[in-house]
This record gives C-alpha cells, sequence and structure tokens, in this order.
C-alpha cells in the first residue's frame, strides 16, 4: 500500500493542530510532516515528524519559503495542507505547489481582510490559489464566499473526544455555583464581558440574595496577552476572593478542569465554530454563549445553552440569572 505523504503548514503552537496531524498520524495510508515557524507546545505523537522553521513572525512568512522548497525537494510530498489563509496561506501561495488544501481558521476571515484594502487582496489571492478550501463553519464559508471565485469550500467542524469529553454527575451537587471559561485570554474572546456580567450578577446578589451570593465563584484557565488586563479587572471590580485565573493547561487536563465548572460560559466577539463548547456540553455542562461567527451552531438554544444575541453585560447578566 502506497502511503500518502502530506506536508501539514500549521502553527506548533496551536492545540487545534497537534490534535489535527496526531489523529491524522494514527491512519496507516498517511505520513504527516507537520512544518511550523512555532515551536510545539503540546505533546506531538512519535509518528508526525516535525520541521521547525528558521524566520519567525510576518516575515517568515516569506523567508521560509526558500526552506520549505528544499524541504518539498526532498521529502516529495502528494499533498499540502496551509492552516490559515493569511498567514500561511501566504506561504503556500508564494510556494505555487499543488494539490493544496487551504483551512480557514477564523480571525484569518473575519478580521484580516478589513484591515486594509492590501490585506483584502492578499487573502483573495491565497484563498483562489488553493485547490480545496475548509472551513470549520456554514457561517465562515459563507464569508468566504465574499472573497474567493473558489466554489470548492468544504465545511470540516471540529470534532471532540467523546472517551475524554462525557457526562459526569460526581460532585455536580457542589457547594458553589461556578461559571467558568478555558480559553486563551485575548480580547476576541470577551473574557473582560465574563468578568463585568459576573461582577454584576454578585453584587446584585449581595443585596437580593446573599446566600446565593455567596455560592458563586468564576474560573478562567488561559494564557494570553490580556492576563495582566484581566487581573487588574477583577481586582477593581471587587471579586478577587471569589475568581481566579489559572494559567493554561496541557489539553489532557482539560476535561478535569471542566468538572470544576458549573456554567461554562463563551462571551466571544468573533468565534469561527466554538469546540470548547462543544467539549463543556459533551460534560453534561450548560453554556451561556454569544450569537457571534459559528457558536449558535453547536448551541441548542434553550436546550444545551442560551445564547445571548447582543454582547451587553446586562443581558449577560439575566443568561447567568437563568441558569440560577
Amino acid at each position: 500500500m502506497k502511503k500518502i505523504k502530506i506536508l501539514y503548514l500549521s502553527s506548533g503552537s496551536s492545540i487545534h493542530t497537534i490534535r489535527w496531524v496526531n489523529s491524522l498520524s494514527k491512519r496507516p495510508d498517511l505520513i504527516i510532516n507537520l512544518v511550523s515557524q512555532q515551536k510545539i507546545i503540546d505533546r506531538l505523537s512519535k509518528k508526525v515528524i516535525f520541521n521547525l522553521l528558521p524566520f519567525k513572525g510576518w516575515f517568515g512568512y516569506v523567508f521560509n519559503v526558500f526552506k520549505l522548497k528544499k524541504i518539498i525537494r526532498d521529502w516529495k510530498p502528494d499533498l499540502i495542507h496551509a492552516s490559515y489563509a493569511s498567514g500561511y496561506g501566504l506561504t503556500a501561495n508564494l510556494l505555487n505547489h499543488h494539490p493544496l488544501l487551504l483551512s480557514a481558521w477564523g480571525s484569518d476571515i473575519f478580521e484580516f481582510p478589513r484591515r486594509s484594502y492590501i490585506h483584502r487582496k492578499l487573502l483573495e489571492l491565497n484563498l483562489n490559489n488553493a485547490d480545496v478550501i475548509s472551513s470549520t463553519s456554514i457561517v465562515m464559508a459563507e464569508e468566504i464566499k465574499k472573497f474567493t471565485k473558489n466554489k470548492n469550500i468544504k465545511i470540516t467542524p471540529f470534532g471532540i473526544d467523546t472517551n475524554q469529553f462525557k457526562y459526569n454527575n460526581i460532585g455536580k451537587r457542589k457547594k458553589y455555583i461556578t461559571l467558568g471559561t478555558i480559553k486563551n485570554l485575548s480580547e476576541i474572546y470577551g473574557i473582560d464581558i465574563l468578568i463585568k456580567g459576573f461582577a454584576l450578577a454578585y453584587h446584585n446578589l449581595l443585596e437580593k440574595d446573599i446566600s446565593l451570593a455567596k455560592r458563586m465563584r468564576l474560573k478562567i484557565v488561559g494564557s494570553g496577552a490580556q492576563r495582566k488586563v484581566l487581573i487588574e479587572l477583577i481586582r477593581s471590580l471587587g471579586i478577587s476572593n471569589i475568581a481566579i485565573i489559572k494559567e493554561r493547561v496541557n489539553h489532557t487536563m482539560v476535561p478535569l478542569e471542566m468538572r470544576g465548572i458549573s456554567i461554562f460560559c463563551a462571551f466571544s466577539r468573533q468565534e469561527s465554530f466554538g469546540v470548547a463548547v462543544l467539549e463543556a456540553s459533551a460534560s453534561g455542562i450548560p453554556v451561556i454563549t454569544s450569537d457571534r461567527g459559528g457558536l449558535p451552531e453547536v448551541v441548542l438554544n434553550g436546550v444545551t445553552g442560551i445564547i445571548i444575541k447582543e454582547l451587553k453585560v446586562g443581558l449577560i447578566l439575566g443568561g447567568i440569572y437563568g441558569f440560577m
């Protein structure tokens, strides 16, 4: 049996990349070569070949082409799969090697082209260079159509491991009601909105139902650029004694962190899919989400969770009360 060689061009610092290549490497008919300018942050299967590119940042997406051409000449892949239509999509475009599968991830489609006319044109060139484009959600696929004549767009929603994320009623009747999220601490994911909504609910309950207020807790798990800002926001809102921001954990530990959350919150300003929401739902945890991007595609409103139509703290307060 001839094995298909896939050169996977993606960020090694993304858990989604690691999960994709580790899963693909289990297939006996595939050989996966992960090539990235970012270092690996999680456990990579021994079956996956890994090449770290020499140049970093935006210039790296251009200058790494020379190293990649050598890898392609030596390794002779049957397919290149590039993730992120902006950065690695540019690298793939400059390589001009086919067949090419280009996966859109979110901000590359919803934010990147809105920065300037040049950004938009660059995205259009990258998308039109691909033989096939994949999108994790229907709403993002519709957005992609605005920038490309390429009609070969496939919907490839994220899956979750239901052996890891499953309903566990141990400790469901807990002393505390913990609102929480497990996410990168970036502005786009609306962690600040969650903190403000939680603080408003907590202070309101102190006046109306102090016994319930004493049971409220906030748990945030993740690392990112906004960490210091969010810690200061928690302090300024007077909830430091009941709110915690824990460092990012290995993905294998996420199910354990989920068990400590009573209500999972995702108030993203933009979200291409919402895999963390699915993981929470599979764990039997009700969710409250914004209606942005692909989030409504993974929530049964009023059944598995509540979808907030506008990112206003007052409405989020109502969503919180809906589960209490």
